[in-house]
């Protein structure tokens, strides 16, 4: 690990809030932390998590794996996705619409006899530092409409989206605002167990001159792991455009050219072209 990238990582985890997706990942592996923040925002006391569900996500070049930030079903049944969103860019509305797609197939009967009444009803949430509506409001949720009626046309998926920019009155959503934006620990007695988890998750940082660990060497490894799969995804669209993928895996297979040269015309790592090649 070069010391830059090290010193980098180190930076990115001291100055980083609860809206940084790592961190907030952490926080969610407590039920009761996460019960906390649902019971605010959903406006449900008495909401239960019996479960935190973990995931594993396949990241291949043609197709966008995917970890949720928080993953976790009710004792309704219902199954639940928090997502953090720190920026207003590559369209959060699908985003969203993405990752129901993916929960509703995932936690569905796997048998092509299911009847569709039996697929799960969900309820997503994004917390934005950013107003996506732009409505000053600090909770918007979508509901479907009949056009010219009143008539909801429910289909089993709440959509919530929490405006962290938004001025709030009610003590306990201004409470959780903090504790999601800010730096230090936060010990809150309206959010006991998730300012304590965050206070925890702060601890997991150990720092020095030349060492890492806990979850700021996991940044760093995600940090390296993201720019490998942006410069895939970056040199197939580069070679999409022009159809030159297809063309020198051909010439490759034919013993033309070496595997390193096709790699550096497709602006991709020697290891990524030959799996490109499988």
């Amino acid at each position: 690990m070069k010391q830059e990238l090290i010193d980098k990582y180190n930076r990115k985890f001291k100055k980083a809030t609860l809206m940084d997706d790592m961190k907030f990942r952490k926080v969610c592996e407590s039920k009761e932390a996460i019960e906390e923040i649902l019971r605010v925002i959903l406006k449900d006391n008495k909401l239960k998590v019996i479960e935190v569900i973990k995931q594993s996500s396949e990241d291949e070049p043609i197709f966008h794996g995917v970890i949720l930030d928080c993953k976790c079903k009710l004792q309704t049944k219902e199954i639940v996705n928090i997502e953090v969103q720190v920026a207003l860019d590559d369209n959060p509305i699908y985003r969203m619409r993405y990752n129901a797609s993916i929960l509703t197939v995932e936690n569905s009967p796997k048998s092509k006899y299911f009847k569709y009444k039996e697929i799960p009803k969900l309820i997503l949430i994004m917390f934005c530092e950013f107003d996506i509506f732009k409505n000053n409001k600090p909770i918007y949720e979508i509901v479907r409409i009949v056009k010219g009626t009143k008539v909801v046309a429910e289909d089993g998926v709440r959509e919530v989206y929490i405006n962290l920019k938004a001025k709030v009155a009610d003590k306990r959503l201004k409470s959780l605002f903090n504790i999601m934006t800010t730096i230090d620990e936060v010990d809150n007695k309206v959010f006991p167990i998730l300012s304590k988890k965050k206070e925890e998750i702060n601890r997991l940082y150990i720092g020095g001159e030349n060492n890492m660990s806990g979850l700021s060497l996991e940044m760093y490894k995600d940090g390296l792991k993201e720019g490998r799969v942006e410069g895939i995804q970056q040199g197939m669209r580069q070679g999409m455009q022009k159809g030159e993928i297809e063309a020198f895996i051909k010439i490759y297979k034919k013993g033309l050219i070496k595997a390193i040269e096709a790699s550096k015309m497709l602006n991709i790592t020697e290891k990524d072209f030959l799996e490109l090649v499988k």
